[in-house]
């Protein structure tokens, strides 16, 4: 399962820095509250997911996961365990620009 996170992953390297941009803005441009971080994590899980089955299917990768010995609940497990990190990274990221602003000065702000 490590392999296909890998891949996914690897699938996501081009456009990373823009969902890192989009993150970056989404959380620093609007007070953070419970409710902003939680559309922030829905947004980029989702973008990041829809982007990585849109890619599969471009090249038509399910073929090739379906010829390797693998479980097709492995390959589903993968995906969702793929949004969980996604989240977590996003929390994380949030955590980071908190404490970036807190030090900068910007504390009321959040």
């Amino acid at each position: 399962m490590l392999n296909l996170l890998k891949k996914d992953l690897l699938l996501q390297k081009r456009v990373s820095m823009i969902y890192l941009v989009f993150i970056i803005f989404f959380l620093a441009s609007s007070p953070f509250d419970e409710a902003t971080l939680l559309m922030a994590v829905l947004v980029v899980t989702y973008i990041v997911t829809f982007n990585s089955i849109g890619l599969e299917e471009k090249s038509e990768a399910g073929v090739l996961l379906n010829s390797l010995p693998l479980k097709r609940s492995t390959i589903v497990l993968s995906k969702y365990v793929m949004v969980y990190l996604l989240a977590l990274f996003v929390f994380a990221l949030k955590w980071i620009i908190g404490a970036v602003m807190r030090v900068a000065g910007f504390g009321s702000l959040i």
